[in-house]
């Protein structure tokens, strides 16, 4: 039997293919009118779609490609070819300039035919402020190495919404609006073209009489879905079918409805709690009454079902931070979740309304009227977007007014505002507790005097910015549990006080004097010009954090023991004058101890290798620090004997940060003199001499090379002190007499005491 193949189209998207542009659609096609003879025993029955060829500078990304040839398969399936799904080809042949049907048939096997698509032009473009787009490719089927025949057509298509499509209209119908996204457009041009092309390929006779698939449009994208989700199929086909569609090995037979415009079918799966499904494909089927069946496979792209929504947040609670702020906070342990959403309603069980998302364990509502009543409901989001069972928080009722306290404060705070004017004492004898909810609102000329015993569980916010502080007298105690303080003008422990899970951020440090005793828990300093000072008494630090601070932590006098703490990014760790300072298992900013940020005496027990609680514990061994740095010291020495400078530098300054000895300090001034290291030479010699201000030997160094350099002023200041030490030195009597012999430069800043003025 013969084929006979005449070129003509009466369908795709809503317009007659004949016309070559305008319409209400916007599209335009003009195929090429030609026919073709084909028996149909000369036919290939195994075949093999390659992925579309761009011709010459056409740009076309790996997801249209394979979407083109996805659609392509489903129309010629419907002609009764036997599709094998191949793989890419090999590299060398995936080049149009390198198509070989020989070498392809040699590499694909068990088919005898394969059909090679070649993309002479794929865009979209604004033309007049109207978006365009196009397609003009050709079908070229080859059996055995031979080319068989081509089919070549173009297409275009304007910006028309797909809402006033038949497949777009038929999504809507079930809840669900298609994407009017490049993509869509572009997959509508493609199917366009395969059908228009795939009406002019020959095919096999007995597969005339199954339904039509003119087109599927789905709304499956990269995106996963989530619980509650919509997966929208719509169809067109011949009319008056069984349509049913399957989510790979999933779900199988979802039913479709023919809507009532003859020929378009629609289905959805709403997903359910549980649903999870990765990289399946929609399989849709058209079926006749004599049971004839055609098959459309969606390849591009895969749909993903995640249905399974986190847990829900744990110990949720609240606390008053003012009459017009709540903070809600809760704790999370499911590695699934992304995010969580609070909702709030003036009722406990109806009415609640979306307030915010956040990625924080916790969220501050300054939405809020004096005196009313509120609920909450707090629930964790993954990536997707599932949402957990709520976690319901309340009521939480807001007191109406504020009262002011001033002078001497003898009984209890409850929740509710107060207003701190002037300094306010908890006198000698008497106990005062700050109950949680409770919001002291300190002005500027106001503070606490604690000489009785103080326990503050509520919030102190100064009003305008500032406010005098916090003052524990001897005999006095203070325990504050958790809680912002910010810019106070002072904070003194005189007496005995506790801080648990307490933030001090900008204002004054906090000072700990006198006999005093005091301990910090869980708590952070950060962004303070000193953090923490302590001029005696007893200090216990631990699970602190200190950032962002000029000097974390400065002891005068008096003990400090520090443990689990971390100290980040600040200008000094530590510095010790006359005080006992003892270190045990702190993340002291880095894992390298000679590069820690500490001045004065200590006693580092061990240290952690990253900020605790994750760090790994690590004992300080002096010792071997010492003889490491001997080792470096001698390998430098080696490799200046050597006249290697450069490797000689890497072990002098590993020595130097290890041991600070003479012999270091005389090798390093050494090498950075040979290598003209101005300005690292300048700020040893500063630092050697400050160490060793007897050593003549650093001085001599310094003065060769400063007398190379040319510098008077530098050469004699250093001169001048080095001769006071010895005067009687040759070698000195030698280069006061270059010295003199130099001519200032005018420019040469004078130096006194080795630094310019």
């Amino acid at each position: 039997m013969t084929i006979f193949i005449l070129v003509s189209l009466a369908f795709v998207t809503g317009c007659n293919a004949s016309t070559k542009a305008t319409g209400k659609t916007g599209v335009s096609t003009e195929p090429k009118k030609e026919v073709l003879f084909i028996p149909e025993k000369e036919l290939p029955k195994k075949v093999v779609v390659l992925l579309p060829f761009p011709v010459g500078d056409v740009k076309m990304d790996e997801h249209f490609r394979s979407m083109l040839r996805g659609v392509v398969q489903n129309y010629l399936s419907a002609k009764g070819y036997k599709l094998r799904y191949s793989d890419k080809l090999p590299p060398k042949l995936a080049r149009i300039n390198a198509f070989d049907p020989q070498k392809v048939f040699k590499t694909v096997k068990d088919v005898d035919g394969v059909f090679v698509v070649l993309v002479h032009s794929f865009s979209g473009v604004n033309a007049l402020f109207v978006k365009n787009y196009s397609l003009d490719a050709e079908l070229c089927l080859y059996k055995k190495g031979k080319k068989l025949g081509c089919w070549r057509d173009s297409v275009s298509r304007r910006s028309v919404s797909v809402s006033t499509d038949p497949l777009g209209i038929a999504a809507q119908i079930v809840g669900a609006v298609l994407s009017d996204s490049t993509t869509t457009k572009m997959k509508t041009l493609i199917m366009e073209w395969s059908y228009n092309v795939s009406a002019l390929v020959p095919g096999f006779s007995k597969f005339e009489r199954k339904p039509k698939i003119f087109r599927v449009i789905t709304n499956v994208s990269d995106k996963p879905f989530k619980l509650g989700d919509r997966i929208v199929v719509a169809v067109e086909g011949d009319p008056s079918m069984e349509a049913r569609f399957d989510i790979g090995t999933f779900k199988r037979d979802i039913p479709m409805v023919e809507s009532t415009k003859p020929g378009i079918y629609q289905g959805v799966y709403v997903v359910q709690k549980g649903d999870e499904v990765r990289n399946q494909y929609i399989v849709v089927r058209l079926i006749n009454e004599r049971g004839d069946k055609s098959e459309w496979l969606e390849l591009e792209p895969p749909v993903n079902i995640d249905g399974v929504p986190p847990e829900p947040p744990r110990d949720v609670s609240f606390r008053l931070k003012d009459v017009r702020a709540v903070e809600l906070s809760w704790k999370c342990t499911d590695g699934t979740t992304k995010s969580f959403r609070i909702y709030r309603s003036e009722h406990p069980l109806s009415g609640y309304q979306l307030l915010s998302e956040t990625y924080d364990l916790n969220f501050v509502d300054t939405k809020v009227i004096p005196g009313k009543t509120y609920y909450y409901r707090i629930v964790a989001v993954d990536d997707v977007g599932n949402e957990s069972a709520p976690k319901q928080v309340g009521p939480v009722e807001l007191p109406v007014t504020g009262v002011s306290l001033n002078g001497t404060l003898n009984s209890d705070i409850d929740p509710g505002e107060y207003h701190v004017v002037g300094i306010v004492e908890i006198p000698s004898g008497v106990k005062v507790q700050v109950k949680k909810g409770a919001i002291l609102k300190v002005k500027p000329d106001g503070g606490l005097k604690v000489c009785g015993k103080l326990m503050v569980e509520g919030e102190v916010l100064p009003v305008n910015g500032t406010w005098r502080g916090i003052e524990v007298c001897p005999g006095g105690s203070l325990v504050v549990h958790a809680g912002v303080y910010r810019n106070a003008k002072y904070f003194k422990v005189q007496g005995k006080a506790t801080f648990k899970e307490v933030t001090f951020v900008n204002g004054d440090s906090l000072k700990v004097t006198g006999d005093s005793k005091a301990e910090f828990m869980k708590c952070t300093f950060k962004d303070l010009k000193k953090g923490l000072v302590v001029d005696g008494g007893e200090v216990k630090i631990e699970e602190c954090n200190f950032r962002n601070n000029g000097m974390a932590l400065y002891v005068r006098e008096g003990s400090v023991l520090i443990s689990k703490t971390n100290f980040i990014n600040n200008d000094w760790d530590i510095v010790n004058e006359k005080g006992e300072v003892v270190l045990k298992e702190n993340y002291l900013g880095t894992s390298d101890p000679t590069a820690f940020k500490i001045r004065g005496r200590v006693h580092l027990v061990s240290y952690l290798t990253f900020p605790y609680p994750e760090g790994s514990v690590v004992k300080y061994d002096p010792e071997k620090l010492r003889k490491e740095g001997e080792e470096a010291l001698k390998k430098g020495i080696e490799q200046v004997k050597k006249g290697n400078y450069g490797k000689a530098l890497e072990y002098l300054e590993r020595a130097y940060k290890l041991n600070k000895t003479k012999e270091v300090y005389y090798w390093l001034v050494y090498v950075y003199t040979m290598m003209e290291e101005e300005g690292k030479l300048k700020k040893v010699i500063g630092e050697a001499l400050q160490n060793y201000p007897y050593e003549v030997n650093i001085y001599q160094l310094a003065i060769r090379y400063y007398i190379f350099k040319g510098k008077y002023h530098e050469a004699k200041s250093l001169l001048d002190r080095a001769l006071k030490l010895q005067p009687n030195n040759p070698s000195l009597e030698s280069m006061k007499a270059l010295i003199e012999s130099m001519k200032p430069n005018k420019n040469e800043k004078e130096v006194a005491n080795g630094t310019a003025k």
